[in-house]
């Protein structure tokens, strides 16, 4: 793709990508993220406890365990997403294969049930691991502006733990970017992301 960088510009990784301090603000979120699993609880509680006094018709018994079966379901989830982020780790490889399944959740006897499409991405690691992405998406073909539809077969990437990231290697045949702050795609000619002004990820 012919364009005012030239080849060299957009073949390569771009250099210390932390530097953007965008990994510090993805390392705060998850120190909040914990912070607000463990404040749920006794908010909830609290809430539910205020409602007893408007609707007494409901014990406050009632209203007690509502509040603290809830904060326990939010707490866990919070802990679960910072625990992902805290795990995930950073890893340069090459994507093998690109799956997509239907899926369905729900209760079929009440006529409650979402279909969906799994789209998962399986990279051979340099580092001899395989390492797995998956998407939870409506339509069997992957949307444009996602990872499952944005990387291909070959592709060379290295993944940014902290920001959640692919960056592709070779961008040489693409028109479109992905911005590192708010996922959207844009004009991989601009030297930033029209939306939030966050700098283009490429080799300078």
């Amino acid at each position: 793709m012919d364009n005012q960088y030239g080849r060299a510009g957009l073949v390569g990784y771009a250099p210390r990508i932390d530097d953007t301090g965008l990994t510090d603000k993805q390392g705060n979120e998850s120190r909040t993220l914990l912070i607000a699993a463990f404040v749920s609880l006794p908010i909830l509680v609290a809430a539910f406890q205020v409602a007893a006094f408007f609707y007494t018709q409901y014990s406050r018994l009632l209203w007690l365990v509502i509040g603290i079966v809830l904060g326990i379901v939010f707490m866990i989830a919070l802990l679960v997403q910072s625990a992902k982020r805290r795990q995930a780790v950073d890893f340069e490889g090459e994507l093998v294969k690109k799956d997509v399944r239907k899926k369905s959740s729900g209760d079929p006897e009440n006529g409650m049930v979402e279909t969906y499409y799994l789209h998962s991405l399986v990279f051979s690691g340099t580092d001899g691991k395989t390492h797995k992405h998956s998407e939870r998406q409506g339509a069997k073909e992957p949307a444009g502006n996602s990872w499952p539809g944005y990387l291909q077969v070959g592709d060379r990437v290295r993944y940014h733990a902290k920001l959640d990231y692919f960056e592709k290697y070779d961008k040489s045949r693409d028109s479109l970017l992905p911005c590192v702050e708010c996922r959207s795609f844009f004009d991989i000619a601009l030297d930033s992301c029209p939306h939030c002004n966050t700098a283009a990820v490429r080799p300078r």
